[in-house]
């Protein structure tokens, strides 16, 4: 799953006076963050039956939400708009839809592939 919120410029996603916190190295981190994430969830999409690979998705989703829950609300270094509720719903739904899966994890590689949907 792609992050479009990764892509979007920070001066519509901050308030003014923050945006100078927003140094280029800071830039750099948050795209390697929003590509190890990526990669995380792609693999988990490869290979949906390995436990440990769906904790460490789950709880990249749950970093997510947390990261931008405490922007907009601790913080308060967000606005309430499109590129920040965007992630808040991605994740909220990600970790909803995480969760509901969980009891098909115990079924077999061969038995996933063999499920009716």
């Amino acid at each position: 799953m792609t992050q479009v919120w990764s892509y979007m410029p920070s001066h519509r996603m901050h308030r003014g006076s923050f945006l100078s916190l927003a140094s280029p190295l800071l830039s750099r981190m948050f795209g390697f963050w929003t590509l190890l994430a990526g990669t995380i969830r792609l693999v988990f999409a490869l290979g949906p039956c390995n436990k440990s690979i769906w904790l460490v998705t789950l709880l990249s989703f749950v970093l997510a939400l947390l990261h931008f829950t405490s922007e907009l609300f601790i913080y308060k270094t967000a606005t309430l708009s499109f590129p920040t509720i965007s992630p808040l719903l991605v994740s909220s739904i990600s970790i909803t839809w995480l969760i509901a899966v969980l009891p098909s994890l115990s079924l077999s590689e061969e038995q996933y592939k063999n499920k009716k949907i």
